[in-house]
């Protein structure tokens, strides 16, 4: 009897410790307080030049350059910022001055700014400047160049231009100014190919408000038989488009072509380039040699007469994106 007396009481008292566990010890005042349990911090950003980029980087041209995009790091800002400076050496085009030969190398500077923000209804601007100085009579005063600022709505990949403008000089062409205002329907967008190793960059305004004026001895004032160019704003319509790709692990190049033409006038101005770039610091340096010839075809002074010319730019340049 005394054994399963004694095998009773022992599984009644291992029933009671399993419902009821003994209370933990007694703390000692004198030991260490615990470890406090803090959220987990998140790594440290790195700098842009040790980040690692596995496709098209954030810059597939020069910066300032037309229809070449930037793309800005998500989660850190929505704005991706670049800037360049270089030499060009300019051959053609008109004498811009009747005493001297025209200047052929020139100083470029650029800077654009690309930003994307929104979820659901995606917006994003774009500023951009591309100036080459030292053609006319002062060194750094601004001689050929463009400026655009947009205002988008839409994916990356096909955007509803709410609002441009870009204003363009080149008076090696006979070109003192051309305006380019445009709005609704106008389409700008980048597509990703082959597994984001491509980049076609686009944009279509298929109608758009011109204004433009002739440089120097090409501008036809109130007094020729034809009326001057500079009295009212004409339609146009403009395309552009870019093609940008990557060789692994550094080397970047891209085309691109550049159309306006206005539709009552004969005015046309046609631009090609294609530069060759390699890129370094994890992708946040560009060094470029390229070439862009550039041509306009304008009213002459005799009603229904047209003049032509073409100059061609050499470039080497260097961006740091931002």
């Amino acid at each position: 009897m005394r054994p399963l007396a004694a095998l009773a009481a022992l599984a009644l008292a291992r029933a009671v410790l399993a419902e009821e566990p003994l209370p933990p010890p007694p703390r000692d005042p004198w030991a260490a307080p615990p470890p406090s349990r803090r959220p987990a911090e998140p790594p440290p950003r790195r700098p842009a030049y040790e980040r690692e980029e596995t496709t098209l980087g954030p810059q597939v041209a020069p910066a300032g350059f037309q229809a070449g995009t930037l793309r800005a790091e998500p989660g850190v800002s929505p704005w991706r910022g670049a800037v360049a400076t270089g030499l060009a050496v300019k051959l053609g085009g008109i004498r811009i001055t009747s005493d001297h030969p025209n200047p052929k190398l020139l100083l470029y500077f650029g800077g654009q700014a690309d930003g994307a923000w929104g979820e659901g209804f995606r917006r994003a601007a774009r500023p951009r400047l591309r100036m080459f100085t030292g053609g006319e009579e002062h060194l750094y005063a601004p001689s050929d160049g463009d400026v655009e600022a947009a205002f988008l709505l839409g994916p990356d990949e096909l955007r509803f231009v709410a609002l441009r403008g870009e204003v363009t000089r080149a008076p090696g062409l006979g070109l003192d100014a051309l305006v380019q205002a445009g709005t609704l329907p106008s389409f700008d967008g980048s597509l990703s190919l082959a597994g984001d190793m491509m980049r076609l960059t686009y944009l279509v305004a298929p109608v758009e408000a011109v204004w433009v004026q002739y440089a120097g001895g090409a501008h036809l004032g109130r007094t020729a038989p034809a009326p001057t160019e500079s009295n009212r704003f004409s339609a146009a319509t403009g395309a552009r488009l870019r093609w940008s790709a990557l060789r692994p692990p550094m080397f970047v190049a891209s085309l691109q072509a550049d159309l306006v033409k206005l539709w009552n006038q004969p005015d046309l101005l046609a631009s090609g380039e294609g530069t060759l770039g390699v890129e370094a610091l994890r992708r946040t340096a560009l060094f470029d040699v390229g070439v862009r010839w550039n041509h306009f075809t304008r009213r002459g002074r005799l009603p229904g007469s047209t003049e032509r010319e073409s100059e061609v730019l050499l470039l080497v340049l260097a961006s740091l994106a931002l």
